[in-house]
């Protein structure tokens, strides 16, 4: 996506950020719905906002005609938060 934002073409941008936005939205909702040992409550809740925020993302690529905004949603979408790491290694109770 980035390389179709720093060419130029939106068209691809948009149709690729509909679909990151269709399957954050849809890995939220998954989780969200699913009954979780009570340590990781939490975990999960800050990768179900980390997904929210993906989907925010992605939801503004897909209307954005600016090319400059664009680099710099896509670009800044990347950071990783710590989220994932913190559920894989938080001992089950």
């Amino acid at each position: 996506m980035c390389i179709a934002a720093a060419g130029g073409d939106k068209d691809t941008v948009h149709k690729a950020a509909a679909t990151a936005h269709n399957r954050a939205q849809q890995a939220a909702e998954t989780l969200a719905a699913s009954t979780w040992p009570k340590s990781l409550t939490k975990p999960i809740r800050l990768v179900i906002i980390e997904y929210q925020e993906r989907a925010s993302f992605h939801a503004n690529l897909m209307t954005n005609r600016n090319a400059e905004a664009i680099d710099w949603i896509a670009f800044g979408l990347f950071r990783e938060s710590g989220a994932q790491q913190l559920i894989r290694t938080t001992p089950i109770v």
